[in-house]
């Protein structure tokens, strides 16, 4: 059994990417819809959960500009 103390760090390195990757994020619209990409031309496409929160897993990407979702 593992029992959490709360002398643990207060944030594991993982968390600390994750957040840094969000903060790059903004909004676009895409086909009437907004979605929130890393790069307008080249980057990767997340649903958007709220105004201020993407999906942690990207939904498509953008190359030269054009969407692509998988």
């Amino acid at each position: 059994m593992v029992v959490k103390t709360s002398e643990e760090p207060e944030q594991d390195p993982e968390e600390e990417e994750e957040e840094e990757e969000e903060e790059g994020v903004f909004l676009v619209d895409i086909d009437g819809e907004e979605y929130f990409v890393d790069d307008d031309e080249n980057g990767n496409i997340y649903k958007k959960i709220s105004d201020e929160e993407p999906s942690e897993e990207p939904i498509g990407e953008l190359k030269d500009g054009v969407a692509t979702f998988f």
